[in-house]
Parts: structure tokens; C-alpha cells; sequence
């Protein structure tokens, strides 16, 4: 998975679900104020994400405590929730990705190493991350977190919120 550190603006394409009344308010409304909605929801998302182009402090208090407000973070409370908020996630389903890597040269079997030794070395290490992954999950489950769908499936959400991050920010599109 990449690093997304990169400050360049680019253009994105996102799909917004409106109604055509308000799809018709909103071009009214920032039509009057010498913008376009692209240009709000650009100022937005920065004030949002503490962007360096962000329109100051005050506005980046404000987003923020609409967002708190609307409670976008108790939204799902699940486990990827609480992975990009511990600030382990990356590191987790980058171990997630090596245990899977791990498993699958394991069932192919001693023809898929060059010898007994590395076979055991996967294997053990195959055996620490899942318990390395299983120690985060309980984290999760303490946290007063119901449990979600149990470790693997919930790995594998957070694996595939990565790709589509990933590709998001490659692509400029989801």
C-alpha cells in the first residue's frame, strides 16, 4: 500500500446524492456567493481535514464540530472506525496482508520453499502476527466494541478500506 503524502491538487470525482430541490438551493446559494459548488466543497474538505489550504482556524473549528455534531464518528463504530482512530491501521492491514501472503505459501507446501527452515520460519512468523492481530482485535472488542463479525472478516474491511483508498487516490475517483 502507498504512502499519500503528496500535496499536489488534483481533480477527484465524487458522486453526490441530491434531490433536485436541493441540488437547485445549493447552486442558487453559492451562485450568489461568486462561487461554484466544486470550490465550496473544496474550502469544506480542507477546513475538515486540517489542510495547509485550509481557510484558518476558526473555519476548521467550525467543520469539525459539524462533523462531531452530526456525529459522523459514531456513525459505524467498527472496527476500521476504530483502527484509523487508534492510528494503527495501516499497520494492521499491512499484517494482515503478510499473514494472508504467509498462509498461502504454507498451503502450497514444501515445493513453494527452498528448504524445512524456511518453511518454519513462515510458519512462525505466520503464528506471530496472528496473534500480534488477535491482541489488536481484543483492543477492539475492550474498547466496548461488540465485536463486529469476528477478526478475519473485520481485517478484511479494513484491508479493503485501504485499496479503496488506495485507488481513490490514484485514480481521483471511487
Amino acid at each position: 500500500m502507498m504512502s499519500h503524502k503528496n500535496n499536489e491538487r488534483k481533480a477527484r470525482t465524487l458522486t453526490l446524492r441530491l434531490s433536485d430541490e436541493d441540488a437547485e438551493q445549493l447552486y442558487i446559494k453559492v451562485s450568489m456567493s461568486g462561487i461554484c459548488v466544486t470550490e465550496l466543497l473544496e474550502h469544506f474538505i480542507q477546513d475538515l481535514t486540517y489542510s495547509i489550504n485550509s481557510n484558518g482556524s476558526d473555519e476548521r473549528d467550525l467543520a469539525n464540530q459539524w462533523f462531531d455534531r452530526y456525529m459522523f464518528r459514531d456513525y459505524g463504530c467498527g472496527f476500521v472506525q476504530f483502527a484509523l482512530e487508534s492510528g494503527n491501521g495501516k499497520w494492521a492491514a499491512d499484517l494482515w496482508q503478510s499473514l494472508l501472503e504467509a498462509r498461502t505459501r504454507l498451503n502450497k507446501g514444501i515445493s513453494d520453499f527452498c528448504d524445512q527452515e524456511e518453511m518454519d520460519a513462515v510458519r512462525d512468523d505466520a503464528a506471530f502476527w496472528q496473534e500480534e492481530l488477535q491482541e489488536y482485535y481484543q483492543e477492539y472488542v475492550e474498547h466496548g466494541q461488540a465485536g463486529g463479525e469476528g477478526m478475519e472478516a473485520e481485517m478484511q474491511k479494513l484491508s479493503k478500506w485501504y485499496q479503496e483508498l488506495d485507488t481513490f487516490i490514484e485514480r481521483g475517483s471511487l
